[in-house]
């Protein structure tokens, strides 16, 4: 395992507004394992991951605009195969060196957002974020029962596996203000924008396997307490 940890913080000066940094880089690559008796474990799902994260921000008198950006990637094994134990005898599944039939499990994350904040918005504090998340997640193969289709394969012969992906950005806005009217009473307003797109399909055979979903929601709220 193997990180960069890197923050900053500037409080500005006469010619410049305050400003901060955040920024993270990191990797992880990790074996199978063995058991007591030396025999080598079944396959993690996570073999290798990397991680990207930047965080950065500045501050103009009460208003603050901050940015971030957030990837990350992991991999499953694509070099070991499991080799299935017998439960009647006690012989746990272990697994070998080996190359499996379908793609190595792996999961794809891609997420950016921006964000206003004013602490001093006609008496109250107000927020706006904007973001996007990218997302892809692709799970391990073998003869699933419900993958298997004679059009294409005999039966308990087709090796497919399936994927998600989704795709999502919205809008998230709020305004507190309190002692309004009354000391002690507060009142929260704003509205939430999200829309996702989503599917799932079999990769090995390009079919569909989930529908795809557009989903939309336009919610406005307003508490007071």
């Amino acid at each position: 395992k193997t990180g960069y940890l890197l923050q900053h913080r500037s409080d500005g000066g006469a010619s410049s507004q305050p400003w901060d940094l955040l920024f993270y880089a990191g990797m992880l690559s990790q074996d199978s394992g063995v058991d007591g008796a030396g025999r080598p474990l079944a396959t993690e799902s996570l073999h290798r991951s990397a991680d990207l994260f930047l965080k950065a921000g500045a501050e103009f008198g009460a208003q603050r605009l901050q940015i971030m950006v957030n990837g990350f990637h992991a991999d499953g094994f694509d070099d070991r195969v499991d080799v299935p134990g017998n439960r009647a005898t006690g012989l746990p599944t272990t697994s070998t060196a080996g190359r499996p039939a379908w793609d190595a499990p792996r999961n794809r994350v891609r997420s950016i957002s921006l964000e206003w904040t004013h602490d001093d918005l006609a008496g109250g504090r107000a927020s706006v974020q904007l973001f996007k998340q990218d997302f892809k997640a692709r799970y391990s193969g073998g003869l699933v029962t419900t993958f298997q289709d004679a059009s294409l394969a005999p039966v308990g012969s087709l090796v497919d596996q399936s994927e998600v992906v989704a795709d999502k950005w919205g809008l998230r806005s709020s305004w507190v203000r309190p002692d309004l009217g009354l000391r002690g009473l507060e009142l929260t307003t704003g509205l939430d924008l999200l829309d996702d797109t989503s599917s799932q399909r079999l990769t090995k055979t390009g079919r569909s396997w989930v529908p795809p979903l557009h989903y939309r929601s336009l919610a406005p709220f307003a508490q007071l307490e």
